[in-house]
């Protein structure tokens, strides 16, 4: 993980602090938008999802082992990126090297966080199981939607997440009703395809496990 980790970081700044090379075709596309659609650009996220799954127990036990850094790590790594952004002139992406760090440290807090509750709420399985078609649709009403007259920034960016997430999953659900829907907005669970599912699931016994069900 410490290589993928190195891997994606430097590739990263690599593109970040430095101008587009002359005599590079297509370099300035490349420096702009090409560079962090190839996978050094997010390898780091992948494997860092597999050792999350496969190392689960070791790694909540050390998450509340080390809570005040886990609490902390946030905050520092933040500050970290907004001191970068100020003394580097870089541009505000998700696509920055800093990056990495706060939203390494914000998985980290979020895993610690839900590790404490008991029940998983009703939302987080609403957002896990629209989560793909959220990440396909939401783009599309950031570019749509207008502030309103009345609202300051915070008030439009607020305006901005609820209404592309709740738009997301509204539309991914409506063409999910069609059978070519999944292939546009991915693959969602209704309600009916759930029931579906659960009666396909009910095992089909043979007359003999019938019978010897019967003499238990």
């Amino acid at each position: 993980m410490v290589v993928a980790f190195l891997i994606n970081f430097v590739y990263l700044a690599a593109f970040n602090l430095t101008d587009p090379v002359s005599g590079v075709p297509f370099s300035g596309y490349i420096w702009n938008r090409g560079y962090f659609m190839l996978f050094p650009g997010w390898i780091f996220y992948f494997a860092l999802g597999y050792y999350c799954g496969a190392h689960y127990d070791i790694l909540k036990s050390n998450l509340h082992k080390y809570r005040v850094i886990v609490l902390l790590a946030p905050i520092l790594t933040f500050l970290l990126s907004v001191s970068i952004l100020n003394y580097t002139g870089i541009d505000l992406s998700s696509k920055r090297f800093d990056n990495i760090l706060f939203s390494t440290s914000m998985i980290f807090l979020l895993m610690y966080i839900t590790s404490k509750l008991k029940n998983v709420p009703r939302f987080i399985y609403l957002i896990s199981n629209y989560s793909f078609s959220i990440y396909l649709l939401h783009l599309a009403f950031i570019l749509v939607l207008r502030p309103l007259p009345i609202m300051g920034a915070i008030a439009y960016i607020i305006y901005l997440f609820v209404t592309a997430i709740a738009g997301s999953i509204l539309l991914a659900a409506i063409l999910n009703r069609f059978p070519f829907g999944k292939y546009i907005v991915g693959n969602v669970q209704t309600r009916g395809k759930s029931k579906k599912k659960e009666r396909l699931s009910i095992p089909i016994l043979s007359a003999n496990e019938v019978g010897d069900r019967k003499n238990l």
